[in-house]
């Protein structure tokens, strides 16, 4: 979250540009599924998903 906000910061600082509440909620949603994939591969047993190769 904190990378995403800075950008926006950024974006708001420049001119033609400003601060996206849009996206800001992506940076939201696409940190809670990355949490949330993260904890199905990576189980208190371990990894979850092993390779077969």
């Amino acid at each position: 979250m904190i990378p995403g906000l800075l950008k926006e910061i950024s974006d708001s600082q420049k001119s033609n540009n400003h601060f996206s509440g849009k996206d800001m909620a992506a940076n939201a949603l696409g940190a809670a599924l990355g949490v949330q994939f993260g904890n199905w591969i990576i189980t208190s047993r371990g990894l979850a998903f092993r390779s077969t190769l």
